[in-house]
């Protein structure tokens, strides 16, 4: 829950700080702005998101940050600021809403699909507030150049955020394979350990059994009191020995 409440708030202060670096097409406070596509690629690259609420909260915090912003450059009244930016909080309020609706993360495996659709998207939204703008009485006839404008807008501006949200995912692909990998090679590192070790451990299985052998010999001779040759003993201890630094190396192998 907390993670997804920075995320929120990280996504909503990169669209506010975006959303200034602006272009104001039509002579009214109406803009065309990186907000727009900061909001758009946040949209679709954090899924764990609620997508509604973040464009409620978005298009609240953007109203209230570009009124502070009038309000400190004393630029209009405060009452003119809100109804100036109003129009731009339904902007993102019916952005998110349409993304809930046409489940537009669906399709980002079809890069161009999902760039039409954000496109679509984009493009209803900016409509959306330059109705809502022509009826809080600002002077802005829609026409087909507008319309034009708003479609290549849209179209750019969808194409490269889903463009940068495909190469962002390439490379995240790439860096998940190079970790498998390298975890393969470990797997198969820690294999041929293992069998190195099984192959020692054979081979002192095998040193037991002669030794088991020749101490059985030993004691048979020593109990019927026969004359026994030292370097049986010797042979004895040195197949220890043997067994001995064969098992120092199979602890030392798997530690």
């Amino acid at each position: 829950m907390r993670e997804r409440i920075v995320i929120l708030l990280i996504l909503t202060l990169a669209t506010a700080f975006f959303g200034e670096m602006k272009v104001n097409p039509f002579g009214s406070s109406f803009r065309f702005s990186l907000g727009s596509a900061v909001f758009f690629f946040g949209l679709i690259w954090f899924r764990t998101i609620p997508t509604v609420l973040t464009g409620l909260f978005t298009g609240l915090f953007i109203l209230g940050f570009r009124v502070l912003i009038d309000i400190a450059m004393r630029e209009t009244l405060w009452f003119d600021s809100l109804l100036s930016h109003l129009p731009a909080a339904f902007y993102y309020v019916t952005f998110a809403l349409l993304v809930r609706i046409l489940k537009i993360r669906s399709y980002m495996g079809v890069p161009i699909r999902a760039a039409l659709f954000g496109a679509a998207i984009d493009f209803a939204s900016n409509m959306v507030e330059l109705l809502i703008r022509q009826l809080i009485g600002e002077s802005l006839i829609i026409t087909q150049e507008i319309v034009f404008m708003l479609l290549l807008f849209g179209i750019l501006r969808r194409f490269c955020v889903v463009g940068l949200y495909n190469i962002l995912t390439f490379q995240h692909m790439q860096a998940l394979g190079e970790a498998r990998r390298q975890e393969l090679e470990r797997l198969v590192m820690i294999n041929a350990s293992l069998y190195e070790e099984a192959f020692y451990l054979r081979k002192s299985m095998s040193h037991m059994e002669e030794i088991t052998r020749k101490s059985y010999e030993l004691y048979m001779r020593l109990m019927e009191s026969e004359k026994v040759e030292p370097s049986t003993a010797l042979y004895i201890a040195e197949h220890v020995h043997e067994v001995k630094k064969d098992s120092q190396r199979i602890l030392a192998g798997l530690s």
